[in-house]
């Protein structure tokens, strides 16, 4: 089995189409008053309608392949799109840029990366070093339930879940499968995803695996990392609404404030 980073274009096929979190980070930039930066900018499914929308945001990610794709799709937006982006290399526990922003922003889960609450603890600190005072910070994680992790337990261990095909471009398909192994003493998360590239004829062309390791935080893990990173006003909403988070949650919206 070879482990590969993400695939931006294989990336950009699976989650490209992930819409229903976009008018609520669009929204929270509109209201921010400045320039925003959003780490695990990956391919720009939250950067573009941003700056579409006239908003001059900073984008930073640590892949090269992820800012290299952005780069691409960048260029072929219009000049007063561009000119609203900036792509930045960086790790979003240790980066160090000369600007500070009324908003940043980590959408998709991307916090969860850092597996450790050293790393978390890091990133929400330079997170609270860059904001200007009275500035918000905005991030969203999944909240397994119990339910949904035994799934993938006892005699469902192991074993693999497959997607609905997506398209692919040259007019083939893309079948995603993956099995989780989640470890509630750790709160981390092993996910190993096995893409299959399908051929217009069906046969398969190459099929690739990658393996990702996650964290996975309650909200009073949420509460205790904000505060001890300096953070107030904290809020935690249920699905990218303005429900309080309860036992139907799948993903909780986060927002907190540098005083």
């Amino acid at each position: 089995m070879n482990a590969l980073e993400y695939r931006a274009d294989l990336y950009d096929v699976i989650h490209g189409r992930r819409s229903h979190d976009i008018q609520w980070y669009l929204e929270l930039c509109r209201r921010a008053g400045g320039r925003v930066l959003e780490l695990g900018a990956g391919t720009g499914r939250t950067v573009l309608p941003v700056a579409r929308a006239g908003i001059e945001i900073d984008a930073l990610d640590i892949a090269e392949e992820m800012r290299l794709y952005l780069t691409e799709k960048l260029q072929r937006e219009p000049e007063h799109v561009r000119k609203k982006v900036r792509i930045l290399a960086g790790d979003m526990t240790s980066f160090s840029l000369p600007d500070h922003y009324r908003l940043i922003q980590i959408p998709f889960r991307s916090f969860l990366h850092n597996t450790g609450p050293e790393a978390q603890l890091a990133c929400l600190r330079q997170c609270h070093a860059h904001l200007e005072p009275g500035g918000l910070l905005a991030f969203d994680v999944f909240l397994p339930s119990e339910d949904y992790m035994s799934a993938f337990e006892g005699d469902y261990e192991g074993l693999f879940r497959t997607d609905a095909p997506y398209p692919l471009p040259d007019g083939g398909f893309l079948l995603l499968s993956e099995w989780n192994d989640y470890d509630r003493q750790a709160q981390t998360v092993r996910a190993v995803h096995r893409y299959e590239l399908l051929a217009r004829s069906g046969g398969i062309d190459q099929s690739l695996y990658q393996i990702l390791d996650l964290a996975f935080l309650y909200p009073h893990d949420l509460q205790r990392l904000l505060t001890a990173a300096g953070f107030t006003d904290i809020t935690l909403l249920s699905d990218f609404t303005d429900q309080p988070v309860g036992p139907e949650t799948r993903d909780v919206a986060v927002m907190a404030r540098r005083p």
